[in-house]
């Protein structure tokens, strides 16, 4: 059952990564691309950013669960029972892209 449980490991980048990211989001990022925020110039005109702040956020956490995914299945490897070779895999997947999907929508700038 340990053996089982370290499939897991890899959704542990989720909390190791979240308070370095935030920092780097609020502080270059943001200073960077922009926010989403609509920017009015000189001539009255609304100058809409298409690639920002959120682009690369929504970029780097779809990374992250790729990369918890692929090390989950390599993990996988190691059960004893096929069932668990394929569930444990698809289990973190779900929990991966889920924590991807939370951890961008708290970040996204408005």
């Amino acid at each position: 059952m340990k053996r089982n449980i370290i499939t897991f490991l890899p959704l542990l980048l989720y909390p190791v990564l979240l308070y370095p990211y935030k920092i780097l989001n609020e502080k270059v990022l943001v200073e960077r691309f922009g926010c989403s925020c609509p920017v009015i110039d000189e001539a009255g005109n609304t100058v809409v950013r298409r690639f920002n702040a959120n682009s690369i956020t929504a970029i780097f956490w779809t990374s992250v669960a790729v990369i918890a995914v692929v090390i989950s299945a390599l993990l996988a490897r190691r059960c004893e029972k096929r069932w668990m070779r394929i569930a444990f895999p698809l289990i973190a997947a779900a929990c991966a892209f889920g924590l991807s999907y939370l951890f961008i929508t708290h970040m996204w700038w408005a």
